[in-house]
């Protein structure tokens, strides 16, 4: 009987039936209080079921059988959390680490707990009281230092893994990770001394080798590109494969051999698509049907409704486009203007959407309230203002720049919420942005991993972009990225205009500037302007093959439809 309540109950659980399953693994759990499997498995169904309060109770009774159980204790602590009692959940993983400091090991119980929270600025008020208490557990305060570089809290990350360092001298991890926030916030000088610390550490650490690379630009020298090559060869773990072919494309790229430089880089994309969980795969149907939907949403009667209804705030400035197109060259030229800051890529304007239609309940979006809008971009300024304070930015800017790339797909909300902000909206040859998308080592960004893909994202950007310049066409300032390089100043001093600032000549001096950059393109915009990235795909024609006519017909499109600013 029990071994029958215990297989039912799981299986209603993995289906996420689990009122059906309480009673069988109530009744299994009653006969094997021991059975630790059959414990999670009621507490999840009790969570899930709104019964958080009787999951702290089960957690406790068990506890109380078997009190020096860490995996007990960290169940109870996860119940007490989901629970509301912060304070009961830290004391409880207090107990268990001292009990048991692998409990902190990378996989282990806290590890799940912590990813379970979602939310890094949560997991952080978990986590920081631990860290003061055991600072000497490695893998807990390794755990912490990421938490808080995902919040984007530096100064806590740096000295995190500064303290790790110090814990696991051996460890070049931390190094590495030092040196990508050292890059983040433009100091290259501090970044190389702790690749070079890394590599000392680890000669085969394919990270710091790629970061290398990175950061110093040129070829190879032949030492280092014999040994990189060597790796290839030996590496069998995926991960620590990918970063090795992508530094030996980046090498045969500069050195001319692009049909070299694809041969490294199409293992890269292998991997990518090896490692994708099923639900991270790009699905084109899927996005046409968000894109009709936003279509169908942002209407001109909707924009006419919401007329007065957003923040009268003139501080925020938002960048949008392709990735590849010049937004993050563009931001930090921006950001020599005395006036002007940024936070970098945040996905503020997706949630501040959200937080919107969630507190518009059941009203359909035409009858959106004017409170619900205004809320939400009130929620939004404040996020970028706290942002300024966790990046250690200056405060007291006239202009913050939100810059992201797929906020194009937001431009219409982001006109409603802001109605005295800037949008700004970055054009640049849909060849050159797909070669350099597939080029480009992305590890969040899904449709990079299929040339297809590239192409559907591509077109679907411009069928948007067509539907806001019909829409919200007046409030938005478009550029080309092409003209930007050529000839900056004229394209810098009509966007300072648009964004309602005197004219500073500091935005044409954008190389050498401190500040926080955490994109793809922060190693490239250090370097002086130059045309290199124009037209370079002409280099790998044939590897766009597949696609390249439906880009071409891109190109035309944008050609019939361009405007002064916007005509090569």
């Amino acid at each position: 009987m029990t071994s029958q309540d215990a297989s039912t109950g799981m299986r209603l659980a993995h289906q996420g039936r689990f009122e059906e399953a309480l009673p069988h693994l109530d009744r299994a759990h009653r006969r094997e209080p021991a059975n630790l499997a059959l414990l999670h498995a009621l507490a999840s169904a009790l969570q899930a079921t709104g019964r958080r309060n009787a999951a702290v109770i089960r957690y406790r009774d068990a506890a109380t059988a078997l009190p020096d159980h860490p995996e007990i204790l960290a169940g109870w602590a996860r119940a007490a959390w989901l629970a509301g009692n912060k304070p009961q959940a830290i004391e409880l993983l207090d107990r268990a680490l001292a009990l048991d400091s692998a409990f902190a090991d990378p996989g282990g119980m806290l590890d799940m707990i912590v990813t379970g929270i979602n939310d890094p600025d949560k997991a952080g008020e978990l986590l920081r009281p631990l860290v003061e208490r055991h600072p000497k557990c490695a893998n807990l305060v390794l755990h912490f230092a990421y938490l808080m570089t995902n919040a984007e809290r530096l100064a806590d990350a740096c000295g995190a893994f500064t303290c790790y360092a110090a814990l696991r001298a051996d460890d070049a991890t931390p190094h590495v990770e030092l040196s990508r926030l050292a890059t983040n916030r433009g100091d290259r000088d501090a970044a190389l001394d702790h690749l070079r610390t890394a590599l000392v550490l680890d000669p085969d650490n394919g990270a710091a080798l790629w970061e290398q690379a990175q950061i110093e630009g040129g070829l190879l020298d032949g030492d280092t590109f014999a040994h990189v090559e060597g790796m290839t060869r030996h590496t069998t773990d995926p991960r620590r494969l990918a970063p090795l072919h992508d530094v030996l494309s980046r090498h045969f790229d500069r050195a001319g051999d692009f049909a070299r430089a694809i041969a490294h880089l199409e293992p890269v994309k292998a991997i990518q698509r090896e490692l994708a969980l099923p639900q991270d795969h790009y699905d084109p149907r899927l996005r046409e049907r968000e894109a009709d939907v936003t279509i169908e949403m942002f209407r001109p009667a909707w924009f006419e409704r919401m007329r007065d209804a957003g923040s009268s705030d003139s501080r925020p400035v938002f960048i949008v486009g392709m990735p590849r197109s010049g937004t993050t060259l563009l931001q930090q030229m921006l950001c020599g203007h005395p006036g002007i800051t940024s936070v970098g890529e945040q996905t503020f304007a997706d949630a501040s959407f959200r937080r919107a239609m969630m507190a518009a309940g059941d009203l359909p979006m035409a009858r959106m309230p004017h409170s619900v809008v205004r809320e939400a971009a009130d929620w939004h300024v404040g996020q970028m203002e706290d942002r300024l304070v966790r990046l250690s930015l200056r405060t007291d800017a006239e202009r913050i720049i939100d810059k992201l790339p797929d906020n194009f797909v937001f431009a219409g909300w982001l006109s409603a919420a802001f109605p005295n902000a800037t949008i700004i909206h970055c054009l640049r040859d849909p060849r050159d942005v797909a070669i350099s998308c597939w080029r480009t080592n992305f590890s969040r960004i899904n449709w990079t991993r299929e040339l297809e893909h590239i192409a559907h994202r591509i077109e679907q950007h411009r069928r948007m972009m067509r539907h806001w310049r019909a829409t919200i066409g007046e409030r938005l300032t478009e550029l080309r990225y092409e003209n930007l390089i050529a000839d900056p100043e004229p394209v810098l001093r009509r966007l300072v205009q648009a964004i309602g600032l005197e004219w500073d000549a500091g935005v044409l001096e954008h190389t050498g500037r401190k500040g926080h950059i955490r994109t793809a393109s922060q190693y490239q915009v250090e370097a002086p302007l130059n045309s290199r990235g124009i037209g370079h795909w002409r280099n790998y024609e044939f590897a766009l093959a597949p696609i390249l006519p439906r880009l071409e017909a891109i190109v035309a499109h944008d050609a019939r439809e361009a405007t002064a600013d916007l005509r090569l």
